[in-house]
């Protein structure tokens, strides 16, 4: 059995490929993170604030950042995590600029949980 997510921590899941999206909700719901989806924007995401957000980079209408970006724009200042295969020094630097961890797909072995229980911690 697996402990629980922090305090059944809400994580935002913004990611357009419906297969994977749905793979990560199961994964991350199995670890006790509270799983609110969204295929492009944050738009349709609910009112309620995330404790985090989780994006891929490359979205049909834009980037993953940039949809961080107005995540943090309409709910407030939050830990983020951008989901990548190729990350590019470019993107990076613009990742860091914005206080943006960068994962880099294949996610095998379990990092992106251990990394959402550490944003996830009570501080």
């Amino acid at each position: 059995m697996r402990a629980p997510g922090p305090a059944q921590a809400e994580i935002l899941l913004i990611e357009d490929d419906s297969d994977v999206r749905e793979a990560l909700a199961f994964r991350l719901g199995v670890e006790g993170f509270v799983v609110r989806l969204s295929d492009d924007a944050p738009v349709t995401a609910g009112d309620r604030p995330p404790a985090c957000v989780v994006a891929d980079y490359r979205l049909p209408a834009g980037d993953g950042l940039a949809a961080i970006a107005e995540a943090r724009a309409r709910f407030g200042a939050m830990p983020a995590i951008l989901v990548t295969s190729f990350p590019e020094p470019s993107l990076r630097r613009a990742a860091a600029r914005q206080n943006v961890e960068i994962v880099e797909k294949p996610l095998i072995d379990g990092f992106l949980v251990e990394r959402l229980k550490a944003l996830c911690a009570p501080q």
